[in-house]
Order: C-alpha cells, then sequence, then structure tokens
C-alpha cells in the first residue's frame, strides 16, 4: 500500500469514528422531556393544577435550601450545572428555569433510562435519601402532569 493509500484509509476510518461518536453523542443527548414531567414538576413544587408555561404568575416561593423557580431548581442542581449566576434570573424567569430544568432532566434520565426514575432522582438526587420518599415524588409528579 502506497501512502497516500494508507493515509486516504487512516482518513476514512477517522470520518467514520467522528460520525460514530456524533451520533452516539446525539443519541444520549435526544431525549425531548415529556410535557407531563415539566407539569408535574411544577404541579407538584408550586402547590398548582399546573396547565401551561402561560399560566404561571410567579406565585412560587424560594424553598428552605434555597430552591428557586416554579421547578424549584436547587442551588446544587444550579452549581452542577455551571449556572449559579443565574440562580435569581431563573427565579424570576419561567422560560429560563424551565429551560434549565429540562437539561437536567435530561440529564437524569440518560442515568437512569426511565422518566418516572428521572422524577425521582429530581427530587430526591441519584444516590437519594429514601428510595420510597423519591418514588412518592415521582407517583404525584406523574399524577398530577397527566391530569
Amino acid at each position: 500500500m502506497s501512502r497516500s493509500e494508507i493515509a486516504k484509509a487512516l482518513l476514512a476510518a477517522i470520518a467514520l469514528g467522528v460520525m460514530l461518536l456524533t451520533a452516539t453523542a446525539a443519541s444520549l443527548h435526544s431525549a425531548d422531556v415529556p410535557a407531563w414531567v415539566i407539569r408535574g414538576i411544577a404541579a407538584v413544587e408550586t402547590g398548582t393544577d399546573w396547565r401551561e408555561i402561560g399560566d404561571v404568575r410567579g406565585a412560587w416561593k424560594r424553598g428552605a435550601i434555597g430552591e428557586v423557580g416554579p421547578w424549584q431548581l436547587s442551588p446544587a442542581v444550579l452549581a452542577d450545572m455551571r449556572v449559579s449566576s443565574k440562580r435569581e434570573r431563573a427565579h424570576r424567569c419561567p422560560v429560563l428555569a424551565e429551560s434549565l430544568t429540562r437539561a437536567w432532566l435530561t440529564r437524569l434520565y440518560n442515568v437512569t433510562g426511565s422518566w418516572p426514575e428521572a422524577c425521582a432522582a429530581y427530587h430526591a438526587g441519584l444516590a437519594g435519601r429514601s428510595r420510597q420518599y423519591a418514588l412518592d415524588y415521582a407517583e404525584r409528579v406523574q399524577a398530577a402532569g397527566l391530569r
């Protein structure tokens, strides 16, 4: 094999590898958060009968450990996502809060593989407080989100 043939084969192999990596990465991040998850978490966290993002009126309070917005994003989650500087804005802007919530839920879904499990982890963390505590939350989210 000549050097040019080897170089072409090597370039073709690299291109194939990049295509495979890109396709794998895209499939990992392509999970769209179902509407019931977004509605359900907001309903449970705000104690409302959540329907649409347009219904948000800013009636949510800060959580006991500084959670913000209608989805009660915790300071630890915001720090993990490297957006701690957006904490105040996320509390006032439901569109930003929803976007951050979707990003975090997608990460959890990529680890857990199911939306109910992602909801449980959203509330109690991946290591979680108690398993039953997390599953109870996920059930309340599902019930509220599918209303």
